[in-house]
C-alpha cells in the first residue's frame, strides 16, 4: 500500500464561517474524517485512480472534487488543498505530488550547494519556514534571515516547506554536472528553480544602471545574483560587482518578481546591466 498524505492549509485572514470549521473528507466516496485548517492527515492507498471529495455544511456550499491517479512506482502521495467552498466564493486549491522513496539520494555526498530564498520574506511579519529535505531539517527562515544555504548530494530529493499557516512540496533534482541550485520560495511554493554548472575561476566586473525616471523612483530594486550577491539600486544609480564566467540567475524585486538566467562570456571584459524602474531588464551588454 501506499501512504497518502493529505494537508489542509489554514487561510491567514478567514472572512468565511466556513474557513475555520471542520469539513469532511471523502476518499472513493467513504469518508475518512473532519478537518480543521491546519490538520494533517495519513491514511494508506492502492495505485491506480481515486477521488478526494470535500464538503461541507451549510448555504451555497458546493462540494469540491479531486481527481488523481496513483503510480504502482510511488510510495508516497501528498496532496495540499486551501481555499474556500463556497459556490460563488474563491474555488478551493489542491496541489499533489507522489515519489517513490527509493529514489531519493542519500545525504551523505554533500557535494552540491543549495541556496534556499524568500524574496518576499523581509516583508512579512512573524512569518518563518522551516526547512526539511529527505525528512531531515536544515534550517528555517525568517524576515530577518530570508535565505538559507545548505549541501547536499546529487539526484532526487523531496524538500519541504512548512510555516505557521502553510506547507507546500516539491522534488528537487540535483544533476551530476551541477555545483550548486538556488530555489526560490514564495508562499511555500518554488517559483523557480535554477542551477549552476561549475564556473570559472576568473572574474568580470559586472556594471547595474538604474534609469533616472519618476515613475516608482522612491523605491529601491533589490536584484540578488545566485542568491549570495547581493545589490540594491536607488534612482539613477550605478554600481559594480564582479562574477565568475559561466551561468548565473538573476532577481530582481521590487513591487514584483522578475526572474532572468544570464551567462558571463568566456574572455569578456565586463557585462552591463540596465534596469527600468518598472523592474524590467530593458539590455544586457557584454564587452
Amino acid at each position: 500500500m501506499i501512504k497518502l498524505h493529505i494537508y489542509r492549509k489554514k487561510i491567514i485572514k478567514p472572512h468565511y464561517y466556513a474557513d475555520a470549521r471542520a469539513i469532511p473528507v471523502f476518499l472513493d466516496d467513504k469518508p475518512i474524517g473532519d478537518m480543521n485548517p491546519g490538520d494533517n492527515m495519513i491514511t494508506d492507498i492502492a495505485p491506480g485512480p481515486h477521488k478526494i471529495v470535500i464538503k461541507a455544511p451549510g448555504f451555497l456550499m458546493a462540494p469540491v472534487t479531486k481527481e488523481f491517479t496513483v503510480d504502482e512506482n510511488s510510495t508516497d502521495v501528498h496532496v495540499a488543498f486551501r481555499g474556500r467552498l463556497g459556490k460563488y466564493i474563491e474555488p478551493m486549491i489542491f496541489e499533489l505530488i507522489q515519489y517513490n522513496a527509493a529514489e531519493l539520494s542519500s545525504l551523505t555526498a554533500n557535494s552540491t550547494k543549495i541556496t534556499v530564498c524568500s524574496e518576499d520574506m523581509s516583508l512579512k511579519m512573524n512569518i518563518w519556514y522551516m526547512v526539511t529535505v529527505d525528512d531531515r531539517m536544515v534550517g528555517t527562515m525568517d524576515g530577518n534571515n530570508p535565505s538559507l544555504v545548505f549541501n547536499t548530494s546529487k539526484g532526487k530529493h523531496l524538500v519541504v516547506f512548512e510555516a505557521l499557516h502553510e506547507i507546500g512540496y516539491a522534488i528537487v533534482n540535483v544533476k551530476d554536472d551541477c555545483d550548486s541550485m538556488y530555489v526560490l520560495v514564495n508562499n511555500c511554493e518554488i517559483l523557480d528553480v535554477r542551477s549552476q554548472a561549475s564556473s570559472s575561476a576568473r572574474q568580470v566586473k559586472c556594471v547595474f544602471t538604474r534609469s533616472r525616471q519618476f515613475k516608482g523612483c522612491a523605491g529601491t530594486r533589490k536584484i540578488s545574483i545566485d542568491g549570495s550577491v547581493k545589490v540594491d539600486l536607488k534612482n539613477g544609480e550605478t554600481k559594480e560587482t564582479y562574477l565568475s564566467e559561466g551561468n548565473h540567475s538573476l532577481f530582481i524585486k521590487c513591487n514584483r518578481i522578475e526572474t532572468k538566467d544570464f551567462v558571463v562570456p568566456e574572455n569578456s571584459n565586463k557585462v552591463t546591466f540596465n534596469i527600468e524602474d518598472v523592474d524590467d531588464i530593458r539590455s544586457i551588454v557584454v564587452e
